[in-house]
């Protein structure tokens, strides 16, 4: 009965075991790549993968619930196999900049690095030394990007697997190998290479991953990383694999003995550098307090010197304390006013010697440094001297560092009686001279009429003679009379014109107008009095000027008439042009901008910021050729500025010039002209 029933139970485990066998979840598959022949990394013996990196990918694929299977072969190979997807992962691969575009890398699971084997009776004795010599290297090695940014110059000479380099360095058939720094011990290691030795133990540093196109894998084999550290499976792999080369001497045929030795006296040099570095520091620190107290030594009888200079000048220093109030300091050149800085000391809350005017404002001012507490302050005021006599002082003063809760300031007192005195005579000279110019300009803007008429009167005679017959000798005096009459008539306008300007009495009147009735106007009227001329005057508008604007007519007439007169005067031959276009437009505003441009003898561009001026012209020689007062542009320019415009000149010399000057104008009538 009992073997009955262990029968049973027997069939039914079997039976469990070939169901899970046939239906349970197989492991999914992880196909890994490497180099065949990388000891003791990864490589192949007798077709079976083995190494440091196949056992690590073993263990991280018991963690992922993977089934391994790898395909070690040529470098390159992998490197395509990976690009192309027909492997997953890569088990081994330096990080860096270039490749980490390519690929996602996992954490480092160790570090690797690259040193240069060199053959030991090569006469290569540092790094220098073979930038122009001949390398071997592996094919796709990382050392690549290292030589190009060193500047190497020699010749690389690729070989399929880093155990070749070693090997041939050792018969002597090249300069160096660089290769991985523990496939290259254990190569020499494993062959037993004695002519073989390492020139740089490190370099080109790397992190040592896993890496692969998939980013979620390797989050998984980062997972697996992190449990492989934690249980110490990790470091038993790096104990077994990598261990003994990492701390083997580099150097082949050093001895251990030889090498404690350079180690303790080596340590022992170091001992005595730094404890001779201690001793200079100290010497040197005694050194520069010596030279630190000699100076400081140095700037006190400096500020002593100065103390003595400020005090046997004319300027008197003092030092106020704010709360409470009291007088700290005076210097004792306040001597020079007949006073004693005991005397001041004993009066803190008066300003000493102040007349009686200023001492209201001598007490306000106390009291807003002491409520406001002000970086600087400064006052002028009268003092009266112990002799009678008054003196102005200018009072400046500033606020020193606070010294726990109390504030003080330091003031300086100066003696400025002279400069108030020359200020006052000046003042009153500006004063009489001011008067006289606005007498004069009233006298000349209230004769304006009495002057102008008896000119029109006579101008309008010689018109009348002009038109009689006439001698041809009193025709041609007649004619002489009426240009010069025209000439008198047009330079005392400009002076009566300026001088009601500038002592107020010309007043804009604002009208409705037509822009293009007046500018068309003028344009005609010079037109029919040049008729004889080769000068051709025009006017050009912009298509969008509005049909009537608000402004004073008149003054932009007499604008137009003394740019175009100026214009026709220095233009012997071409075109004289007034144009008008709009600027900018507003609800009830808009700003015009006008231009009289000519092709006649133009300004020299250094001439051009004094040509408003009054009397002012390009030069003399113009002057006197040309003729005028020189007033007819600063008329310009003082009527365009009261219409709340600008104007400006652009012009080369015999290239013509160009005035510019724009105004506003209202669209609708002005409030104040309704009313």
């Amino acid at each position: 009965m009992m073997q009955s029933k262990l029968r049973l139970a027997l069939t039914a485990f079997l039976a469990i075991l070939l169901f899970t066998t046939l239906f349970g979840e197989q492991q999914a598959e992880l196909i890994i790549g490497g180099d065949f022949h990388y000891r003791p990394y990864e490589y192949l013996e007798d077709n079976i993968p083995k190494g440091y990196n196949v056992e690590l990918s073993r263990e991280v694929c018991k963690l992922l619930n993977r089934t391994p299977r790898f395909r070690l072969a040529k470098w390159s190979q992998v490197m395509n196999w990976l690009e192309e997807g027909e492997v997953d992962v890569v088990q081994g691969m330096a990080l860096s900049a270039k490749r980490a575009k390519q690929f996602h890398f996992s954490q480092p699971h160790t570090q690797t690095w690259r040193s240069i084997f060199t053959h030991k009776n090569s006469g290569i004795k540092k790094f220098q030394d073979i930038r122009n010599g001949r390398l071997l290297m592996q094919k796709d090695d990382i050392a690549h990007e290292y030589l190009a940014q060193i500047g190497f110059t020699g010749t690389v000479i690729d070989v399929i697997t880093m155990e070749d380099a070693i090997k041939l360095v050792n018969e002597g058939k090249y300069d160096a190998a660089i290769t991985n720094y523990i496939c290259g011990r254990e190569v020499i290691e494993r062959f037993k290479l004695d002519n073989i030795v390492v020139l740089a133990e490190q370099i080109q540093t790397r992190d040592y991953c896993f890496a692969s196109k998939d980013k979620e894998l390797i989050l998984a084999i980062d997972q697996a990383l992190d449990t492989l550290k934690e249980n110490g499976t990790l470091q038993q792999l790096h104990n077994k694999w990598l261990g003994k080369y990492l701390y083997h001497p580099p150097h082949a045929g050093w001895d251990l003995s030889l090498g404690m030795a350079f180690l303790i006296l080596m340590v022992f040099l170091t001992a005595c550098l730094i404890l001779i570095n201690i001793i200079l520091r100290q010497r040197k620190k005694m050194r520069s307090l010596h030279t630190g107290l000699k100076a400081q030594q140095a700037r006190a009888e400096e500020l002593a010197w100065y103390r003595k200079l400020i005090e046997a000048g004319s300027i008197i220093i003092y030092k106020l304390q704010i709360d409470p109030l009291a007088i700290l300091y005076v210097s004792s050149n306040v001597s020079q006013w007949g006073l004693n800085p005991e005397e001041i000391y004993a009066h803190p809350e008066v300003p000493f010697m102040v007349t009686p005017e200023y001492q209201e404002l001598g007490q306000s001012r106390l009291q807003r440094i002491q409520e406001e507490r002000p970086a600087t302050d400064e006052l002028e005021y009268q003092i009266e001297l112990p002799n009678g006599q008054t003196c102005w002082v200018y009072d400046f003063c500033l606020a020193l560092p606070p010294e726990g809760a109390k504030q003080a300031y330091l003031g300086f007192l100066v003696d400025i009686t002279q400069y108030r005195e020359v200020e006052e005579e000046l003042l009153e000279a500006r004063e009489k001279a001011e008067n006289a110019s606005l007498a004069k300009g009233m006298f000349l803007a209230q004769m304006s009429h009495e002057i102008r008429t008896p000119l029109n009167g006579i101008l309008g005679l010689i018109n009348v003679l002009k038109g009689m017959e006439l001698d041809p000798e009193v025709t041609e005096i007649s004619e002489l009379l009426y240009t010069s009459g025209q000439s008198l008539h047009k330079m005392v306008s400009d002076v009566l014109d300026l001088s009601k300007i500038e002592a107020g009495k010309l007043e804009l009147i604002s009208l409705e107008f037509s822009l293009q009735h007046l500018i068309n106007d003028v344009v005609r009227s010079y037109a029919t009095q040049n008729k004889n001329t080769v000068v051709d005057i025009r006017a050009r508008l912009g298509d969008n000027l509005p049909d009537s604007l608000y402004g004073d007519m008149h003054r932009l007439r007499q604008i137009f008439l003394n740019l175009l007169d100026n214009a026709i005067k220095f233009t012997s031959e071409g075109w004289v042009e007034l144009a008008a276009e709009v600027y900018t437009l507003a609800e009830n505003e808009i700003r015009l901008i006008f231009s009289v441009e000519d092709t006649g003898i133009g300004i020299d561009h250094r001439k051009i910021n004094a040509i408003f001026d009054q009397y002012g012209q390009a030069d003399k020689l113009t002057a006197v050729h040309y003729g005028g007062t020189g007033l007819g542009l600063t008329i310009v320019k003082r009527l365009v500025e009261m219409m709340n415009g600008f104007i400006w000149l652009e012009s080369e010399a015999e290239k013509g010039s160009k005035f510019y000057f724009i105004i506003p104008f209202r669209l609708e009538k002005p409030p104040e002209a309704q009313e």
